[in-house]
């Protein structure tokens, strides 16, 4: 099999680069510090083990998204240039109800973080910047949230047209919540989008926007699970990665775990983890079916 876009080849036959898109240096933004300090440790000694890990597993370039903070990926950047790339996972709002979601976005220059930055709170404005300055990203866990309210069908719908890249696989969420968001995505029709267009009125960021790209990541927190989790693409430098993800032609690194999970570590299956609630077979997600169902109109 061989896709073709944007001038862009995959090809079965093709030797793909492994890249995990989404890790971070701490859980929370006070860990790093006290990691440091327990340790006798730097956070620039923390980067540096992220990376040695990211090698270790195979990862042929590596990145940082920490939230909301460039910082991190520009030391990893700085320290080894030709193997890595900026990243963050920024947190961006429906401005119309303060619906919540996480973006990763890649390949940043401070000035653009800053931008992105100052606009984050509006979700459709951040939007229009990224597909202005054509900036690699992908839409973070979208069935996921901190808070379960922050999520309903309508967000799902809006980020069908608001974006064409998601995380389809992430290393914390169960099995059944990484399953059947990418079943959903890659169900999508042009009918399914412009049913979308008349109830939203939303331009959708791209001409083909039935067609999605799908990335993976552990949304390792110092667990230990960077790289069992990540995305490929047939990319010989990081470059050409970043346009293999604009132009929707990486595809996923599957992770079986020992439970037959797709994604779904099992050393994040415990209390301290609950920080993600599993949707799968709750009532959202046949509400999101049943909105894109064409016979759902035809009643």
């Amino acid at each position: 099999m061989t896709i073709d876009r944007n001038g862009l080849t995959v090809s079965r036959c093709t030797a793909l680069t492994k890249v995990g898109l989404h890790v971070h240096t701490s859980r929370r933004a006070t860990r790093l510090e006290r990691a440091a300090i327990s340790h006798g440790r730097d956070a620039s000694s923390i980067i540096k083990r992220i990376f040695s890990e990211a090698q270790c597993k195979g990862m042929g370039f590596v990145t940082i998204t920490e939230r909301n903070s460039l910082a991190p990926s520009l030391v990893l950047k700085h320290s080894w240039p030709d193997k890595t790339f900026t990243g963050v996972e920024v947190t961006t709002l429906f401005p119309e109800d303060g619906g919540r979601v996480h973006l990763l976005a890649y390949g940043l220059q401070e000035p653009e973080f800053e931008e992105i930055r100052r606009i984050r709170r509006d979700i459709h404005e951040l939007r229009d910047y990224i597909k202005e300055r054509h900036i690699a990203y992908s839409v973070a866990h979208a069935v996921h949230s901190v808070e379960i309210k922050d999520l309903n069908v309508e967000h799902l719908e809006k980020l069908l047209l608001l974006f064409d890249v998601f995380e389809i696989v992430n290393g914390g969420c169960s099995y059944g919540s990484n399953l059947i968001w990418a079943n959903l995505l890659r169900s999508l029709t042009p009918d399914c989008i412009e049913r979308l267009m008349k109830k939203h009125p939303i331009r959708p960021i791209s001409e083909d926007p039935w067609i999605k790209g799908f990335t993976a990541g552990s949304d390792d927190h110092l667990d230990g699970v960077i790289g069992d989790t990540y995305t490929v693409a047939p990319a010989g430098s990081v470059g050409e990665f970043l346009d293999y993800l604009r132009s929707k032609l990486t595809f996923v690194g599957e992770y079986r775990n020992p439970i037959g999970g797709w994604g779904g570590h099992p050393r994040r299956r415990g209390p301290d983890v609950q920080r993600t609630h599993d949707l799968t077979g709750s009532r959202l997600w046949a509400d999101m079916f049943e909105s894109l169902d064409p016979r759902t109109e035809a009643a």
